[in-house]
């Protein structure tokens, strides 16, 4: 039999190595409602169902839900500053911020940690201090903020792997890497049913897609009428969880 597969997605998935346990690999297929025989007529193989299939939900999970991986460096002002993404998991930046060094109460780049550590010492009570003046205190806190933040440049060139930096400002820059895994036992407890019914919709619309390029019925055929629905589904709640929780990134 001959599936036709977009080259691209065969080999980039199928370059894969994902690690999954037993069990889990089971969940996934046996809960999809795949007969066994189907995927042997198919001549679908675990180490595809893993890598393409599995590995993909994988990756479109970690691009919602990056493991977060922390970088410091000290700049200085004016110059440019270029930095390799560390490791080949690495696909992106999920932050950037500057602590200023300028002897401005250790401000970064970043408004919402600006914002917090304002509170936390705001919160904390400023006796003796009258109305007005906290209001100029949060008014200079904010344009400090902006201030820095204006001053901070950076480019990303992801064919060539790195990220540039220019700063008007000197101080240490703390960059917040994204990355992903292959390893299903990095993802969560929490979080572990999402991938595992993302991972039954690649498959199952996979299944669909194969179905509808052959001409001829298999002995082992079956009905799939339902596999598309269900498919739809599955990748509906879980693309519309996801989107409910609010991602916050400084680069553009």
């Amino acid at each position: 039999m001959c599936l036709i597969i977009n080259y691209y997605y065969y080999y980039y998935y199928n370059n894969m190595s994902v690690i999954i346990d037993d069990l889990e690999f089971k969940k996934i297929v046996t809960s999809a409602g795949i007969p066994t025989a189907e995927l042997e007529d198919l001549e679908v193989s675990e180490d595809d169902i893993k890598n393409l299939f599995i590995g993909e939900a994988l990756e479109e999970y970690f691009k919602w839900f990056p493991i977060i991986r922390e970088q410091s460096s000290i700049i200085s002002s004016g110059s440019e500053f270029v930095f390799k993404f560390p490791s080949d998991d690495i696909y992106g930046i999920n932050d950037l911020q500057l602590k200023s060094n300028s002897g401005q109460g250790g401000k970064t780049s970043s408004v919402f940690a600006n914002e917090l550590s304002y509170r936390r010492v705001r919160s904390k009570g400023l006796y003796g201090i009258q109305t007005s003046q906290i209001f100029h205190l949060e008014k200079a806190n904010r344009m400090s903020q902006i201030s820095i933040r204006k001053g901070l440049k950076r480019q990303i060139d992801f064919q060539g792997r790195t990220l540039s930096v220019r700063s008007s400002n000197p101080g240490e820059l703390i960059i917040s890497w994204s990355a992903k895994s292959e390893d299903f036992g990095a993802v969560p407890f929490k979080h572990k049913t999402d991938v595992r019914d993302l991972s039954r919709a690649i498959l199952l619309e996979y299944l669909v897609n194969v179905r509808s390029q052959i001409s001829s019925v298999s002995e082992n055929e079956f009905d799939t009428s339902n596999m598309e629905t269900r498919a739809s589904d599955l990748r509906e709640k879980v693309e519309t969880k996801w989107r409910e929780f609010t991602i916050v990134t400084i680069v553009q």
